[in-house]
Order: C-alpha cells, then sequence, then structure tokens
C-alpha cells in the first residue's frame, strides 16, 4: 500500500478528515523549528501521515521535506480564495498547475530568465483548474487583479508544497476548497463556512483513498 503525506496548513482545515480517518496523533519531544502554532502537527493514519504545515509557502516547503523521503505521495488540501467568478463559494477543484505570485520591478531578461528558473510554475494534472501561490492573505481588489492573470484561485501554502515534492522527485496532487472571493469580505466567509469546507475537504479525501492501491 502506498505511503501518502496529506498536508493541511491549519487544524481547522483538517478537522473533519482527522476525525473521519481516526488520525492519532504523534507526540513531539520539542516543538519543530518551522512551526509557530499548534502542537502536535503530525497524525498518523491507515495510509500515512497527516501534516499540518502551518501558514505560508516556506512553512509547507520545510515541514513537507522532513517527511518526503518517508512517502511514496504528497497530497494537499486546503482552503483558497477564487479569482474567478466561475468557482462558487464550496467548489472542491484539483490543481493542474501552481505558480508563485511576485511583485517584482520591470526585469531585463536575463533576470527574467533567472526568476523563471529558481521558481518555475509546476505542472501536477492535465487537466484542472491554475493555482496562484501568495506569501500574505488576498482580501483587495487591486491584488486579486494582479493574481488573476497567474490562475484562477489563490492560496499561502499550494507552492511550498510542490516545490518540496519536486525536489524529492514523489507524485504530488493538490486540490483545494473555494472558502472566498479573495475580497474584503473573505475572512468573514471562511469563518461562517469553515466547518463544512472541512468536511467536504474529508469526503474528497476518503473518496480518494478509496481509489488508491
Amino acid at each position: 500500500m502506498k505511503k501518502i503525506l496529506l498536508t493541511f496548513a491549519l487544524k481547522r482545515e483538517a478537522e473533519a478528515t482527522l476525525q473521519k480517518l481516526d488520525a492519532k496523533p504523534v507526540p513531539h519531544t520539542e516543538k519543530p523549528l518551522w512551526l509557530d502554532g499548534e502542537v502536535p502537527t503530525c497524525y498518523t493514519f491507515s495510509h500515512g501521515w497527516i501534516l499540518l504545515t502551518d501558514i505560508g509557502s516556506y512553512a509547507a516547503q520545510q515541514a513537507v521535506s522532513a517527511y518526503a523521503t518517508q512517502v511514496d505521495e504528497i497530497w494537499n488540501l486546503g482552503f483558497a480564495g477564487a479569482l474567478a467568478s466561475t468557482h462558487p463559494l464550496g467548489s472542491l477543484v484539483k490543481i493542474s498547475t501552481v505558480a508563485k505570485y511576485l511583485i517584482t520591478p520591470p526585469l531585463d531578461p536575463q533576470s527574467e530568465e533567472c526568476l523563471n528558473k529558481s521558481l518555475p510554475t509546476f505542472s501536477l494534472a492535465p487537466a484542472g483548474t491554475p493555482l496562484v501561490t501568495s506569501d500574505f492573505p488576498i482580501h483587495s481588489t487591486p491584488q486579486k487583479e494582479a493574481c488573476r492573470c497567474m490562475g484562477s484561485l489563490v492560496d499561502m501554502e499550494g507552492y511550498g508544497v510542490a516545490f518540496a515534492a519536486s525536489f524529492y522527485k514523489k507524485p504530488c496532487k493538490i486540490w483545494k476548497i473555494v472558502s472566498d472571493f479573495a475580497s474584503p469580505e473573505g475572512r468573514t466567509l471562511i469563518r461562517q463556512n469553515r466547518h463544512t469546507l472541512s468536511e467536504l475537504l474529508a469526503d474528497k479525501i476518503t473518496s480518494e483513498l478509496s481509489f488508491s492501491p
């Protein structure tokens, strides 16, 4: 049976999955250096581990790197803001590509080439929805418009997970559920719907696991 590393940023996203999969916490003798949030951050279940990486692509990359060599596949699930009206609240979509959102000055061709080489766009699936990962929450119209040219959804962890998976040559799958619309009302929507969204993520995972050899 394949060993799978399921990753979420926060417990509020993973809560229903932890319950549904009867996941057991792995005790830590000391707090992981990358984590400034909840402990424990790692749980075991029948197919492998569930890891709470904390917020941000760098935290996600470092957390995944600590477990990548022990698993066959890496999955990332969580909340994301919709940048396009085609994705209503609660839509659960598979990610096809993930790119890093950067604010840069005008670059000459050589600098642009260097940037694209150091932070490439990762292709994960032949069909699906493009994701862009930001280093900060997107809840304003100007930032939303800036991200829209790169993807249809925005999160804060997907790129870090994909980067680590690529480095360790592990298959990576990402699913995101629309929690808000990258607007000023986004935080309120997330708070209001987080339990329902967590349940929908758990249903998706159990469905995927039933087809995993």
